[in-house]
């Protein structure tokens, strides 16, 4: 895995159809990530974008991967393109945002519960969603 040949460079690459507008930097990324097989981390993103490696800057580039979803998955290594994941890297992705999913949904769910102990105390109310 690696750099692709130079003679597959000018990848003629379209985003997912999703219905949303995608910024310019998040188009930038699903192209450097498609004519790319590896992982490229935020760091080497960053540099490659004339950014400065910082945690702001990996925010960035944090959100255009949210932005290019469903091309782009994540994980340790850094990012990755759809196309060029393994069964295995897909599989991880996507228990890891499950799992994610999980956490956060019950941790909003115990919040819920929580204010609203803390309301019937005070004699308010409020309504879920």
């Amino acid at each position: 895995m690696g750099a692709i040949a130079p003679e597959q460079a000018e990848l003629n690459f379209k985003p997912a159809q999703t219905g949303r507008q995608t910024s310019e930097p998040a188009v930038w990324l699903l192209g450097r990530l498609a004519n790319f097989s590896g992982w490229l981390s935020a760091n080497e993103l960053c540099q490659q974008r004339g950014l400065p490696a910082t945690e702001t800057a990996r925010r960035f580039v944090r959100a255009w991967a949210a932005e290019a979803e469903p091309d782009v998955i994540s994980g340790q290594p850094g990012y990755k393109h759809l196309r060029h994941a393994t069964l295995e890297e897909l599989c991880h992705f996507v228990n890891a945002m499950e799992s994610q999913a999980r956490k956060m949904t019950q941790r909003a769910e115990n919040v819920r519960r929580r204010w609203h102990a803390l309301a019937g105390a005070a004699g308010r109310s409020v309504s879920a969603k």
